[in-house]
């Protein structure tokens, strides 16, 4: 009977490290599936934005302009530029994303270029599986949110700035850094009162059958990835022909 014990303890720990090392394994070739789907999708849309001085090519881009695609713009989540835009770019991001990180100098740079026409929405789609301090970054930035809007943008650009710092003291100085009043950030982060609404965006993106991040919505026309910046403002301009 010992013995056995025995026998039982001396593969437990290998077959253990084989299972973590099949986990790891796995959820790698899962985001490396989803990074080969992304830069597929964003080819494509490249693709249409090509030689858009052709009617075919405007009429492609402009094709999807406005479906009616329930709860996906909303007043309730932070966003640039012009409130009552006819073009409106609704952006799923998570934190943690490589991905979000790399566009982000490129998103806050068109947003600014097209203040005055389009309206940018960002809303949250923390990819916890992969990206364990995502969820507490995206609860964090909405307690920035509930103080201003323009509170949100400076902690939006604190987070992806320091990605590799996201513990929970990290998420409360940066809110110190940019000029958050820090008694309400503190209780706001502690009770986990935003906890609710990054689940409903979260539902919303799943709903659209948003898998990854980041993930685009030009009025309802669904991009999924990095979009070279010349191309994403060429879509822009077709889309406000």
């Amino acid at each position: 009977m010992a013995q056995d014990t025995q026998v039982q303890k001396h593969w437990f720990k290998p077959l253990m490290l084989l299972l973590g090392l099949f986990a790891v394994v796995f959820l790698a070739s899962i985001i490396l599936i989803d990074y080969k789907k992304s830069k597929s999708n964003v080819d494509s849309f490249v693709e249409l934005t090509q030689g858009s001085s052709s009617k075919s090519s405007s009429e492609n881009i402009i094709a999807a302009s406005r479906p009616a695609i329930p709860k996906l713009e909303t007043t309730e989540d932070p966003y640039l530029g012009k409130k009552d835009a006819s073009v409106v770019v609704v952006e799923f991001g998570d934190f943690q994303c490589p991905y979000c990180r790399e566009i982000y100098p490129t998103l806050r740079e068109i947003s600014m270029k097209y203040q005055d026409r389009v309206k940018f929405i960002f809303r949250d789609f923390p990819l916890s599986q992969i990206h364990e301090r995502a969820q507490a970054a995206a609860e964090a930035a909405g307690c920035a949110f509930a103080q201003s809007n323009d509170k949100f943008w400076a902690y939006h650009d604190k987070l992806f700035q320091n990605q590799d710092n996201l513990t929970d003291e990290d998420l409360k100085n940066y809110a110190v850094q940019v000029g958050l009043d820090e008694k309400k950030f503190s209780e706001c982060f502690t009770s986990g009162e935003r906890k609710a609404e990054i689940n409903e965006d979260f539902l919303d993106g799943a709903a659209q059958d948003v898998t990854g991040t980041p993930t685009f919505f030009f009025n309802g026309r669904k991009v999924q990835g990095v979009i070279p910046k010349d191309k994403f403002e060429k879509a822009l301009d077709l889309f406000l022909k």
